[in-house]
């Protein structure tokens, strides 16, 4: 018996909850299967640094959730600002993240408090769309709020990096260049057997 107290309160946070944010984002990757403690060193401490410097430039937004005196979910927020679409004359969207909670406090109804609470305030804001990658277990819940699965696909530049340089290896992409600069113009590379001509 509760006495009319809530078990959970939600609330938002603000940069003194740096530490609570990053170890909770460290369980969501880890429940997502990051468990190579090459990849999590530091992880922790770099998205501490990270909330610090965005929380109060406004960059990210975040909610926390406590329980008998910790913090047991959490959800974060970044706009992006986008060219205008037909479907987004804003220009802006609401990317979701770090939406996790804690196992033990799963099947309460936090992690969609949390969820609406943040679309509340994008409605509010007048930003029009909402994204976020889901894990197979999140699906139904975002789901049941509306979202869809779209065309969206991810590239790790640090792979496409490494195939790239083996695609143009001994070969110029122009024919009048070494190597492609960082900025400037750019051509249609020549057929191998020209190039290699």
């Amino acid at each position: 018996m509760h006495q009319g107290r809530p078990i959970w309160r939600g609330r938002e946070a603000g940069v003194d909850d740096a530490l609570v944010l990053a170890a909770l984002r460290r369980r969501l990757f880890e429940a997502m299967g990051y468990r190579d403690p090459d990849l999590l060193a530091g992880f922790e401490e770099t998205c501490a640094a990270y909330f610090r410097r965005a929380i109060p430039a406004g960059e990210f937004r975040a909610w926390v959730v406590e329980a008998q005196g910790k913090a047991v979910a959490s959800g974060g927020l970044v706009l992006h600002p986008l060219p205008p679409s037909p479907r987004n004359h804003a220009g802006k969207e609401g990317y979701i993240m770090n939406l996790y909670t804690l196992p033990e406090w799963r099947r309460r109804g936090i992690a969609t408090a949390i969820l609406r609470v943040i679309l509340d305030r994008l409605v509010r804001e007048g930003v029009p769309v909402a994204s976020l990658h889901a894990t197979g277990e999140g699906v139904p819940l975002y789901a049941r709020e509306g979202f869809e699965k779209n065309t969206e696909m991810r590239l790790l530049l640090s792979v496409w990096s490494e195939r790239r340089a083996t695609q143009l290896e001994g070969r110029a992409p122009c024919p009048d260049r070494q190597s492609l600069p960082p900025d400037g113009p750019f051509c249609a590379p020549l057929p191998r057997e020209r190039a290699a001509e």
